[in-house]
């Protein structure tokens, strides 16, 4: 089980083929992340993470991202039932719903960098 599988199961518990797609969605959003945090500047979500996954699995790459949105809303939603999680995982907690990639996006900071989005954001900031 990779570390992201292991993450989205310890939010929402297991999450079948879904889960599946946003775990490696996340996995192959953390791959790009440069040391410093920054997403290539080129960077698309359908051309560098769901075209591929879409050929893997068999779908259309919409098909792909439509299971990976779904998942992320859970995760969101059972992280604003346990504000502790949300802290431990995003670095701050969040009324507001962000959109799904924002999502994706917080939980491959978590698995690549072993902390909270926020929190090396801020750290980031501080270095500058």
């Amino acid at each position: 089980m990779t570390k992201s599988k292991a993450l989205i199961c310890s939010i929402i518990g297991p999450s079948g083929k879904s889960g599946d797609i946003l775990a490696e969605a996340v996995d192959r959003v953390s791959g790009v992340l440069s040391p410093e945090g920054d997403l290539p500047f080129d960077f698309q979500w359908e051309r560098d993470i769901f075209y591929e996954m879409g050929k893997k699995y068999g779908e259309q790459p919409g098909s792909a991202q439509k299971a990976a949105t779904r998942t992320a809303h859970e995760v969101f939603d059972a992280l604003q039932k346990d504000g502790e999680k949300m802290a431990e995982v995003i670095g701050i907690t969040m009324k507001e719903t962000p959109a799904p990639a924002s999502t994706m996006l917080y939980l491959a900071y978590y698995v690549r960098f072993e902390q909270p989005y926020f929190s090396f954001m801020r750290r980031r900031s501080r270095k500058k």
